[in-house]
């Protein structure tokens, strides 16, 4: 995938400019604010219908629509076109995106595939490295930095099944839980129908059996809700109602349980607890609010970590880890809330669990204490019962809400416990239990075996079925969490395989800026980086000089840092881009790094990365002169961005068309743009010219030149440099290098008198800036002459500037890169 012209109009900063690096290297370059961001703007927004620089944390009212196109234009003419050849047989294409639809990618159907490929690459964050984004990789918390490296690697679906797989089990395991805590309910039932012996509780079976003999039907091998009364035949009952002293025994031990010492103790330290609990819920609301948040927050961060440049919720984009870190600190903020809930539904439970079979118990001895052969006077014992009932529902329906009405309905821990049983609760039972040993059953054996049996249906329906939800929710839980542990395993072993390679290679590429001369970069030790998940982390740790291992900022310069994270971006990069010759957008990444580790950089792009295509911008003119010289950047892919301006934009200069602009401006007779060309070109020529020459300008408070005053001061000093040169020749008797300096000097002086000849047109012109009514034919021989003066400047191998160097404060060479053009001594033996 690589681009061959690019065509941006009416964005950001850029009313227009075309850029043709036709699938090679591409370098823009200029002073802030000269409008070069907006070439790594209008490439994002091409390739992933957004700018992320006017999105998330810190954009405030930015808006795309609003922000995207130039501030002079309306949004429906602003658009972005490139030529781009995404090797995939279909040759070069037109891709097309503009701001009336920005989700709207146009290109040809024949190249759909390969298009959304790469509108996936670019939106994954895989194509664009800004400074902002180094230290995410490298500085980041293991958090934010799984996020951010996860996000580049596609990672998104693997992600959201492991998210959705951890939602089913947690789901799964609420409902096995319920099922559980229902059948315990539902075994309760049963057994409270069982005589206890001694102390001990007879079997279901055996007690079922006993009963079907006095019925005169045979025994069963297991009690079923249609095997218990099979082959059972009812009984002439009669006719008054018959006390079960089975059930009344059972309720009467069920009831005492319940006000013994341990379960009273139990009671009081769960009150406590709720009382305590729900105290602090009542004081701050804002706990209440952040309760009520924990699951989203917590099934969001699941969601976040793969959706790191737009909120699941709501779809407002964010820059990547800015998202996931506002919602740690929130989930963070809700946990202690939760942690309270959590404290509060621990002793609810406590105490529901003991109410429960209580409460079923009252309702059971109610029952039989309305029966003609027991002797309750006035109603007392069963008018306590229904109350303590009540008493027991009120209870359940304040602790159904804690927070809200506990406090409300119990102020004091007296009033709690007054309400969980009533007084002297103990004596009546034991009255209750005396009064059954005295009643006569007038029932024979083969009617309360009935009745027993009569009984015994409904619990044991209720305990069949909870038996198969039982089995059945907790098969599917067991199911589920085997999954999730089956797919946690296979991604830890393939992201640690991913992983391994992605920092190996990594460590490779910071041995290349970092090098040890006496060691291969792709076999040394010296460095090491080793990258490591835990759960939803992402460790990266670097060996140091004790061989340990520590996280790079603990250790590592900022510098370093940066290359660091430049190395990790590029190996993510290459070891997932959909293209093997994706582009790369460098937007100003090296400013922390020396000019020494920049050559290296230039050295890893070319050789590591020769068929990848990189769009590089920066406002450092060294590091410019750098990809030029090195030819990382071919010199025609340079463009210089100068002069930017509301209206126009930035005036943008390539060496090897600026003579062809100003010729065809002079040949159409527009004498005032050509001239306007020359200046505003020559300015920076002649600044660069200065600045590699070491050139004096005249002092002045403002610290600001024109083009007269760089022109002079330039060609001023290469005339003194000049003449140094051949006097130094002359002293060591160079006689071939003295020749060509004195040619050389001879074509200098031939054209500083042409360029003196001329001057007045350039003073009136181009100098001054105040445009005169001039031909074509009366300013084409000053052009003549500034062309053929800086080819002076210039190697015409290397495209290098001659500059001047320097042993310590003496000037001893002035050269070019290359040395074919200048390779001058200065030095006067």
């Amino acid at each position: 995938m690589k681009i061959h012209e690019l065509k941006i109009e009416y964005v950001r900063g850029l009313p227009e400019a075309r850029l043709t690096p036709n699938g090679e290297n591409l370098l823009v370059w200029g002073r802030n604010g000269s409008g070069k961001s907006g070439v790594v703007d209008a490439i994002d927004y091409l390739f992933s219908g957004s700018i992320s620089r006017l999105e998330g944390r810190g954009s405030g009212v930015l808006s795309l629509l609003s922000h995207g196109p130039h501030v002079t234009s309306k949004a429906s003419i602003a658009k972005v076109v490139c030529d781009l050849d995404f090797e995939d047989g279909s040759g070069i294409v037109r891709i097309s995106r503009g701001f009336k639809s920005p989700r709207e990618l146009d290109f040809p159907e024949s190249s759909e595939a390969s298009a959304r490929l790469a509108e996936g690459y670019a939106k994954r964050g895989q194509m664009c490295l800004t400074r902002r984004d180094l230290l995410r990789f490298i500085a980041a918390e293991p958090g934010d930095r799984a996020q951010q490296v996860q996000q580049l690697l596609n990672l998104s679906r693997v992600q959201q099944t492991r998210a959705n797989l951890v939602s089913a089990q947690n789901t799964l395991e609420e409902r096995a839980r319920n099922a559980a805590g229902e059948l315990k309910d539902a075994i309760g039932d049963v057994e409270s129908l069982i005589p206890i012996v001694e102390g001990v509780r007879r079997d279901l079976l055996e007690e079922v059996n006993a009963k079907r003999k006095a019925l005169g039907a045979n025994p069963i091998d297991q009690v079923s809700a249609v095997s218990f009364r099979m082959d059972v035949n009812r009984p002439q009952l009669g006719g008054s109602a018959i006390p079960n002293m089975t059930v009344t025994s059972n309720a009467i031990a069920t009831l005492r349980e319940f006000n013994s010492n341990p379960n009273l103790e139990i009671r009081r330290d769960a009150e406590t607890k709720i009382r305590k609990a729900a105290t602090r819920f009542a004081e701050d609301p804002d706990l209440e609010l952040a309760y009520r948040h924990h699951n989203l927050l917590d099934t969001g961060f699941e969601l976040v970590e793969t959706h790191t440049a737009e909120c699941p919720l709501c779809g407002t984009s964010w820059p990547p880890g800015e998202l996931i870190a506002a919602v740690r600190v929130r989930r963070d903020n809700s946990k202690s809330a939760e942690s309270l809930h959590q404290q509060i539904a621990a002793a609810v439970t406590s105490i529901t669990e003991q109410a429960k079979p209580v409460v079923s118990a009252v309702d059971r001895l109610s029952a039989e204490l309305t029966k003609a052969a027991f002797t309750d006077p006035n109603g007392k014992n069963s008018q306590i019962l229904s109350e303590w009932k009540t008493s027991l529902s009120t209870i359940q329906e304040a602790l159904a809400r804690p927070q809200k009405e506990f406090i409300n309905q119990f102020p004091t821990s007296d009033s709690f416990e007054k309400r969980c049983a009533p007084a002297g609760i103990g004596e009546i039972l034991d009255q209750i239990d005396e009064l059954s040993k005295t009643v006569k059953v007038d029932a024979t054996p083969e009617e309360q075996a009935w009745d027993w049996l009569t009984r015994l249906e409904q619990p044991i329906k209720r305990l069949e079925k909870s038996k198969i939800m039982d089995q059945y929710h907790g098969s599917l839980h067991v199911r589920a969490r085997s999954l999730l542990q089956a797919y946690e395993q296979a991604q830890r072993e393939v992201l640690s395989d991913l992983y391994g390679k992605v920092s190996n290679r990594a460590a490779t590429f910071y041995r290349i800026l970092h090098p040890d001369p006496d060691s291969d970069p792709d076999t040394a030790t010296y460095f090491e980086m080793v990258m490591s998940q835990k759960g939803p982390s992402l460790n990266v740790e670097v060996k140091f000089h004790d061989g340990k291992l520590y996280p790079p900022n603990a250790v590592h310069s900022e510098g370093q840092q940066d290359s660091l994270g430049i190395c990790l971006f590029l190996a993510l990069t290459e070891e997932l881009a959909p293209f093997p010759s994706a582009v790369v957008v460098f937007d100003d990444v090296v400013m922390s790094l020396d000019s020494g580790h920049r050559r290296y950089i230039c050295d890893l792009l070319k050789n590591e990365f020769p068929d990848r295509q990189f769009v590089i911008t920066t406002h450092d003119r060294n590091w410019a002169k750098q990809l030029q010289y090195s030819k990382t950047v071919p010199a025609n892919n340079v463009y210089e961005f100068t002069g930017w301006t509301l209206e126009s934009g930035p005036m943008i200069h390539r060496p090897l068309e600026l003579w062809d602009d100003i010729d065809e401006a002079l040949e159409q007779e527009r004498v005032a743009e050509a001239a306007f060309k020359l200046r505003r070109s020559g300015e920076q020529l002649y600044e660069a010219v200065c600045d590699s020459l070491g050139a004096e300008l005249k002092y002045n408070s403002q610290m600001e030149w024109d083009f007269g005053d760089y022109h002079l001061a330039a060609t001023a000093r290469y005339r003194t440099l000049l003449k140094r040169a051949i006097s130094s020749a002359k002293s060591w008797e160079l006689d071939e290098e003295l020749k060509r300096l004195e040619e050389l000097d001879k074509r200098r002086s031939e054209l500083y008198r042409r360029r003196q000849d001329e001057w007045w047109t350039v003073n009136s012109s181009v100098h001054f800036n105040k445009w005169i009514e001039l031909e074509g034919s009366e300013l084409k021989p000053i052009i003549d002459v500034f062309r053929e003066l800086e080819k002076l400047f210039h190697c015409e191998y290397c495209g290098d500037l001659v500059t001047v160097e320097f042993d310590g404060n003496r000037e001893t060479m002035m050269r070019c890169s290359c040395t074919k053009t200048a390779n001058f001594n200065l030095v006067i033996k």
